[in-house]
Formats: C-alpha cells, sequence, structure tokens
C-alpha cells in the first residue's frame, strides 16, 4: 500500500501520521523512517506494508514497483498520479480523497472527466459531510465549518459548498448586472 500526499500531511504532527496514530491497532506494525523525517514505512504483523510518499518526491521515486493500493490524499502532480496508476498494472485500486480547487487544474479533464462508472468513479462530498450536527461520523461542529467558510473568497465558498472546482466557479466579470 502507497499513500501519496503533501509533505505536510505526511510529516509526525500531519493528518495522515495523526490518523494512523488515533485509528490503527497498536503494536500490530512497526514503523521506520526510510531517510525520511517522520515514520514512513510501516510493516504490519498481517504481512501488509504501506509506504507513505510524499507528491514532492522526484517523479522516478514512483517508478518500478507493482503495487495493489495506493491512496491519495489530495491533488498530486499529474505526472505523480500517472505513474500511481501505472503502478497497479497487476491490478490493484487507487482511491483518493481531494479538494481539487484550483492547485492541480488537470484534475477536471484528467479524472472528474473520465469517470464512467467502471474504471474511474468519483463520489463527490460536500463540507457538510463532515459535519458532527448533521452527518453521522463528522468531526467538526456546524458552527466551525461555517466559521472556516466564511474565510474564503465567495468563489471558494461556493466550490466547497457545491462540490466543484473552482475552475468551474464564479463569473468572470464579479459585478455583472444584467439589468445595466
Amino acid at each position: 500500500v502507497w499513500i501519496v500526499s503533501n509533505p505536510a500531511e505526511l510529516g509526525m504532527t500531519g493528518a495522515v501520521q495523526s490518523t494512523i496514530d488515533e485509528l490503527w491497532p497498536k503494536n500490530r506494525y512497526t514503523t521506520h523512517k526510510n531517510s525520511r523525517q517522520y515514520n514512513s514505512l510501516f510493516k504490519t504483523d498481517t504481512g501488509w506494508d504501506i509506504e507513505l510518499k510524499s507528491t514532492e518526491q522526484a517523479v522516478k521515486e514512483f517508478r518500478g514497483a507493482n503495487v495493489g493500493v495506493i491512496a491519495i490524499n489530495e491533488p498530486p502532480p499529474e505526472d505523480i498520479f500517472n505513474e500511481c496508476l501505472a503502478r497497479t498494472r497487476r491490478g490493484g485500486v487507487v482511491i483518493g480523497a481531494m479538494t481539487s480547487l484550483d492547485d492541480e487544474p488537470w484534475v477536471v479533464d484528467g479524472i472528474l472527466e473520465k469517470h464512467d462508472g467502471k474504471d474511474f468513479r468519483v463520489v463527490y462530498g460536500n463540507v457538510e459531510e463532515n459535519c458532527r450536527d448533521h452527518t453521522p461520523g463528522g468531526t467538526l461542529a456546524h458552527e466551525q465549518i461555517e466559521r472556516i467558510l466564511s474565510k474564503f473568497p465567495d468563489d471558494e465558498q461556493e466550490a466547497r459548498r457545491a462540490v466543484k472546482p473552482l475552475s468551474l466557479s464564479g463569473r468572470i466579470f464579479k459585478g455583472f448586472d444584467r439589468a445595466v
């Protein structure tokens, strides 16, 4: 298994490491740093190896291996995504959670427009799905979600609420008035 994410999420205090600490059963795996600043290889007592890979690693570090499961956290650069797809050549699955607003615009044409329900499946989730007041399993209070969203420009708020990339949100002429 590979978990691919940005370096901040992979670091010792990042979301990936925090989630591993919180959810994985204790004393069932060993950790190794493998020349990284953080634990990057987890060997389980069930025979699974889980490797954390950064989107800032050179694309050549994603070549060669056959991988059965690749979990992507946030949109990677397109060349890394394509290498991840190639690693499943012997059978495998790539799953991902992404807020593709504007950092990696290739995601719209490269993934969202390709989903056919067979090879590519896309499941959209909006900010309310992380609301503990409205959704079982949500982690944030509704008040906190609204406070966070209020800090973003209108277009980004709309994109996050409507579950669509920022490139598909808003207008070119913000002050457009049809009456004028």
